[in-house]
């Protein structure tokens, strides 16, 4: 068992009229090779949430997941962000740590 815990920070989210449609949201994908993959949701955020406010360019979002895996076997994160538009980014570099993944060995 692994626990994986994220954090991805987006920047330059537009601003969205209706706050009940747009929505953020992280995918935990795995593979196992004793049984099927898996795919967990986590951190879904609506990001109307935050229009308005100095810190909307900057938004958060973090995801934690416990999963079952083998040697060789592989995780990764997605985000998806229906508010996104061709100059919304995934923000962080070698030299900040604002968006991290950890993998931590539990079992």
């Amino acid at each position: 068992k692994y626990l994986i815990s994220t954090e991805v920070m987006l920047s330059n989210i537009p601003s969205v009229a209706d706050p009940t449609a747009p929505y953020i949201l992280l995918k935990c994908i795995t593979t196992n090779s004793t049984a099927d993959g898996i795919v967990q949701y986590s951190g879904r955020q609506n990001p109307a949430m935050f229009s308005g406010s100095a810190d909307y360019n900057y938004l958060q979002v973090p995801g934690t997941w416990l999963a079952s895996m083998d040697d060789g076997d592989t995780a990764y994160v997605q985000v998806a962000c229906t508010a996104a538009d061709s100059g919304t980014r995934i923000y962080g570099s070698s030299a900040a740590t604002y968006t991290r993944i950890q993998i931590m060995k539990v079992a």
